[in-house]
Parts: structure tokens; C-alpha cells; sequence
């Protein structure tokens, strides 16, 4: 808002739409009671995503972190309805229906890919279930670990995080690395760098987990040592061998929110970062929704 009016455009404290207070870019965008149903009818947001933001940035940060690709195209495309919507209730039309939002934006998107490339896409529908994140037994720790490339300028990051079987961090780290990795690779030094952070911290046993399939089959399946990943694959091995390592799983993207945040966080900084029994607060909301209940 403070943009607008710097650019010698009329701005008011109160929303045009209900007349109320508190007029701000996120409670014009998503905050705004009249967007209830556009909000609702999204799971995606509903579940994750926390709306008692401040600031706009903050929020859009926290998607990031927590939804997939497919979701946050979604989610821009909804903040873009939203805001076509409220110009026409201010500068032209006295009401807009915003309760097929959700709707219109998905249908937007099947047309938009299917006439780029060809290309046929799934949608995240309110009828998907959400995989989610699942505690170890009593006697382990688990932990979690996502990669994420710096494809403008290079690079990797790395996300790591290790909790017990009441869903609580014991420790967590975000790690860059100015190596040129493919995306395998990259997941493939985010399980080691996690084994080696779980040694240093002292927790162990442990079972490791990953949303990089590829990378989990050829470890258990002990294979590909003549790849370009084949020097990390055999430093995993050793320390599954030689330290007390339950497990090596592959699990669903939607739940490895946490490790994925902190992965994504981490290309925006250039120091690695380090958490006992903490964890920043851009992966607060996704801990939250991991807790057991």
C-alpha cells in the first residue's frame, strides 16, 4: 500500500469492500472477511498456511516454505483473482462473487497448460488427501532432509531436521553448499549431511527419511556407485554400517514440509544455520502441523 501511495496514488486505512479497518496488502489479498470462502474452498492454504500475518511478505515466505509448486502456482493465480475482483468492486462494479475463486483459477490453469506444451497437469482439488508427517517409535529419532537448487546463481541447500516420537525438534540446520549438483545429487548429499548432523548431535538410533525416491532406491539397494552421486552414495553406506541407522525411507512430498522449508529458507541466506532443540520461524506453522494428535 505504501508503494501506491508513493507513487502519488489515493489510499485509504479502511477496506472499500465492508468499510471496515485495518486496510493492508494482506488483508487485501487474503486476510479480508469477505474472502472467507475463497480461503475455505482451497485446502491446500486452509491446512497449512497460518493467516494471522501482518505483512504480505511474511505470508508469501511461509507458502513457500510449505506448499509445493503445483499449490503456489495455484495460490498466486487465487491472489491474482482476488485482486481483478476487488478493482472491479472499486473502480466499476458494486459486488463481485468470490465464492467460485477457487473454481475459476483451477479451470484457468488446465487451459493455461493444456495450450503451453500440451502439457497435462493435476490440480490440488479440497477432495486430495494430504499425506502427513508420522512420528517414530518411542526408542528412535527421525530425521528428515530436503535439497533445493539455486538455479539463478548456483548452488544448493540444504534442509535437515530430527525430531522423537512426540514430534518435538531436537535439532535442526539449514545448510548451503556453492556446488553444481544435479537434483539427485543434491537430495542425495541432503541424506548424508543429515546422517553427519544426527552423528554430531549425538542422536542416535535413528531411521532417515526422504522425498527423493531415486536417491532412497539406490541406497537400499546399495547401486549406482558409478554415478555421479556414487562417492556420497558409498559414504552413506558407511555410515549406515557403522552408526545405529534403522531405516532409509522415501516418503511423500507433502510430508517433508519441514526439512523442505528449511531447505527453501536457506537460498536466502548464505551462512549455514544451526538449531538444538529449535527451529526458525518459517517452518513454526508446517512443526505445528506435523505434531502428532
Amino acid at each position: 500500500m505504501s508503494n501506491l501511495a508513493s507513487h502519488g496514488m489515493k489510499v485509504h486505512d479502511y477496506c472499500p469492500l465492508y468499510s471496515g479497518p485495518g486496510e493492508s496488502t494482506f488483508h487485501a489479498l487474503w486476510g479480508c472477511s469477505l474472502l472467507n470462502s475463497a480461503r475455505k474452498d482451497w485446502l491446500p492454504i486452509g491446512v497449512k498456511v497460518k493467516c494471522s500475518h501482518s505483512n504480505f511478505f511474511d505470508f508469501i515466505l511461509e507458502c513457500n516454505a510449505l506448499l509445493t509448486v503445483e499449490d503456489l502456482e495455484l495460490f498466486c493465480t487465487i491472489v491474482w483473482k482476488i485482486w481483478f475482483l476487488r478493482n472491479l468492486v472499486v473502480h466499476e462494479a458494486p459486488t463481485q462473487n468470490v465464492l467460485n475463486v477457487g473454481h475459476w483459477c483451477r479451470m484457468f490453469l488446465v487451459d493455461f497448460h493444456r495450450s503451453d506444451e500440451g502439457r497435462q497437469i493435476s490440480l490440488p482439488f479440497p477432495s486430495q488427501v494430504i499425506n502427513s508427517w508420522r512420528p517414530p517409535n518411542e526408542e528412535y529419532f527421525k530425521i528428515n532432509c530436503d535439497a533445493a537448487i539455486n538455479e539463478k546463481e548456483g548452488g544448493i541447500s540444504l534442509g535437515i531436521v530430527i525430531r522423537d516420537h512426540s514430534g518435538a525438534v531436537m535439532a535442526s540446520c539449514s545448510l548451503t553448499l556453492a556446488a553444481f549438483f544435479d537434483a539427485n545429487t543434491a537430495e542425495t548429499m541432503a541424506i548424508y549431511r543429515g546422517l553427519i548432523f544426527s552423528r554430531d548431535c549425538g542422536l542416535f538410533p535413528c531411521v532417515i527419511e526422504s522425498d527423493a525416491a531415486a536417491v532412497v532406491k539406490w541406497i537400499n539397494e546399495n547401486s549406482h556407485r558409478d554415478s555421479i552421486s556414487g562417492n556420497i552414495l558409498a559414504e552413506i553406506s558407511a555410515l549406515v554400517s557403522s552408526l545405529h541407522v534403522i531405516s532409509v525411507s522415501h516418503i511423500p512430498r507433502l510430508a517433508n514440509n519441514v526439512a523442505h522449508g528449511l531447505a527453501k529458507s536457506a537460498l536466502m541466506v548464505v551462512e549455514d544455520r544451526f538449531w538444538m532443540e529449535e527451529f526458525p520461524p518459517c517452518v513454526r506453522r508446517a512443526v505445528q502441523l506435523d505434531m502428532p494428535t
